[in-house]
């Protein structure tokens, strides 16, 4: 982004940039997922590639159009309001009790609801619809990382960048575990 404002890119382009390459992703996903077959009944929304896109396109409309604490916002938000709603709302319509289970969160409920036709597990679909808000926070954390990378913050101590996204990685696995 940085390269294509010091270029003279209008926003508008960047937009349209962002947008274009988010929903081709989804596109070539449907594609190599069984598209090229025109079976509709086993065709398969739900893709690495669609996640990638969708991840990607929204991390960076919120990257574009926020400063850091609302950025910092946004990955938290996005984070806690999925557990949060896999929390407060387990699917039971398969008769699981367990609102993480595969079969019993929210998530997977969403996407046996939604979701037309195939899902990659049958009961569940691990690029589904629900999990794309954590796959955008995940996108933010690799634009944190840049935007860390390209600062002037500690430049002359590259060792101990390293170890501060070290540190940060194993503070997230931790958070996440607990």
């Amino acid at each position: 982004m940085a390269k294509r404002i010091a270029s003279g890119e209008s926003r508008k382009i960047i937009y349209k940039h962002i947008i274009s390459r988010g929903l081709i992703l989804v596109l070539l996903g449907i594609l190599y997922n069984n598209g090229v077959r025109f079976d509709l009944s086993e065709l398969r929304y739900g893709s690495v590639l669609g996640r990638i896109g969708l991840a990607w396109m929204f991390a960076a409309l919120i990257f574009m159009n926020t400063k850091l604490n609302a950025r910092i916002i946004w990955f938290s938000g996005l984070l806690i309001g999925y557990w949060i709603l896999m929390l407060l709302f387990p699917a039971h319509d398969l008769g699981s009790t367990d609102p993480f289970s595969q079969k019993g969160n929210f998530a997977s409920f969403v996407d046996r609801h939604i979701m037309p036709s195939k899902l990659y597990l049958g009961n569940h679909d691990p690029e589904g619809i629900m999990s794309t808000m954590p796959a955008i926070s995940t996108a933010l954390l690799g634009m944190f990382t840049s935007e860390f990378l390209m600062s002037n913050y500690l430049k002359d101590k590259p060792l101990l960048r390293v170890l501060y996204m070290v540190l940060t990685a194993l503070a997230f696995m931790i958070i996440g575990k607990l």
